[in-house]
């Protein structure tokens, strides 16, 4: 029985690590960096969904190092240069710091040492005619 306990009391402080690695590893933008000069005024849209439809849309953008150490995501921001669109997608339990984080992704705006927006929209320009 004692084992028992250990192992669930391993599992829920396991679970607890993953939430904090979840939350922190999207938790910060890049205030020191501007987006782009030319980035585009996208279109945003908040999308409320299940937590597996969140999950389906999410899942794939999240960093593999991320995968690898159990982060699950809890919102996300997809953006398409093309329409010029910015879809949050959410569940009704993304906190709203969250939400605001995702917000200033559609606005351009990277995590600190990352240009991964950056190089995307720059890609999206070289493809252009």
């Amino acid at each position: 029985m004692r084992a028992l306990r250990r192992r669930a009391r391993r599992s829920a402080f396991a679970a607890a690590v993953a939430a904090l690695l979840t939350l922190t590893a999207c938790s910060t933008i890049d205030q020191h960096t501007p987006a782009p000069h030319d980035w585009p005024r996208l279109a945003v849209r908040v999308h409320e969904r299940s937590t597996a439809d969140m999950l389906a849309q999410c899942w794939p953008m999240l960093p593999l190092v991320m995968k690898l150490l159990g982060a699950v995501p809890v919102a996300c921001a997809k953006i398409d240069f093309e329409r010029r669109t910015c879809d949050i997608e959410r569940t009704a339990w993304t906190p709203g710091l969250t939400i605001a984080h995702e917000h200033e992704h559609c606005a351009g705006k990277d995590h600190p040492g990352e240009s991964t927006l950056r190089d995307a929209f720059d890609t999206y320009k070289r493809s252009r005619p």
